[in-house]
């Protein structure tokens, strides 16, 4: 299995970092004050700026280092994962499912937003197969009022799910148990179960990793995941087990690589990829 399969959907945990810069033309309405209606201004210019692919516009309003669940990191660098996004996703767009500002005084406010991201290709990394992408997350980003205009620094992500498949769709049972929120150490199960398929030679395998965002976000942080990853066959019965918190509290991405293979003659085909990733929140 390449590489390619798995590092955009692990860079992509990263996208929602971003996500408190933009507002849908159908959720518009009146703001209640001044502030409120800079800051929806700022929110419109941001989303017109992103589905035309300009990500420094997108960034337009953000400190050139932002503080993303307690993680420093550049808005350079939040800059290349939307555009390596882009580079695999040519359609990517982004709307909001909701968009909430609470001011705090005069120099401060909060706004909460729930992002989704939608993108497709027909040709995923020059591998030939398909691939569509779905990522959905709520991000509450802390806005200051400067000299400069209202500028975000500071974003803090509930929760964000980000979804990769590849090639042939197949049935699959499983992601949307893993937990958001846990205490350090503390054991959950894991499940995992895919649907029978009549071709003969066909399996599937899957990894499964909870590694620090951190790592995630770091430029080569897709890649130091990929080679710790083990894969291994998911039999008939599924796979029900039970895993242990990380012991560190943190934000943490729990990543789930799942490939359908088909083997015949001593040739192995790639049929389908599911790459999955959700944050979760270590206490």
């Amino acid at each position: 299995m390449n590489l390619p399969f798995v590092s955009g959907a692990l860079l992509a945990a990263a996208v929602a970092a971003v996500a408190a810069s933009a507002l849908p033309a159908s959720a518009e309405v009146a703001p209640r004050s001044p502030a409120e209606a800079a800051l929806r201004q700022n929110l419109a210019r941001s989303l017109t700026s992103f589905n035309k692919g300009d990500f420094e516009g997108y960034l337009h309003d953000m400190e050139a280092t932002v503080s993303y669940n307690g993680i420093e990191v550049p808005r350079g660098r939040l800059h290349e994962i939307n555009r390596d996004l882009k580079q695999s996703f040519g359609n990517l767009k982004m709307r909001y499912r909701s968009v909430a500002i609470n001011e705090m005084g005069d120099l401060d406010a909060n706004v909460t937003t729930v992002a989704e991201f939608r993108g497709s290709t027909s040709n995923y990394d020059a591998t030939g197969l398909p691939a569509t992408y779905v990522e959905v997350g709520e991000v509450t980003s802390l806005y200051r009022r400067t000299p400069q205009g209202w500028r975000s620094g500071v974003m803090q992500v509930a929760w964000n799910d980000s979804f990769i498949d590849i090639g042939r769709p197949f049935s699959m049972l499983g992601f949307t148990s893993l937990p958001t929120l846990l205490g350090a150490s503390q054991t959950y199960r894991f499940r995992l179960h895919v649907a029978d398929d009549a071709l003969e030679g066909s399996r599937v395998e899957y990894a499964y990793a909870v590694v620090p965002l951190a790592t995630v976000i770091s430029k080569n942080g897709a890649e130091e995941v990929y080679k710790s990853l083990r894969f291994t066959p998911v039999g008939r019965e599924g796979v029900d087990q039970v895993v242990r918190a990380p012991a560190k509290p943190g934000t943490y991405t729990h990543v789930m690589v799942v490939p359908k293979l088909w083997s015949r003659n001593e040739q192995e085909t790639l049929l389908g990829h599911k790459i999955y990733t959700r944050l979760v929140q270590v206490e």
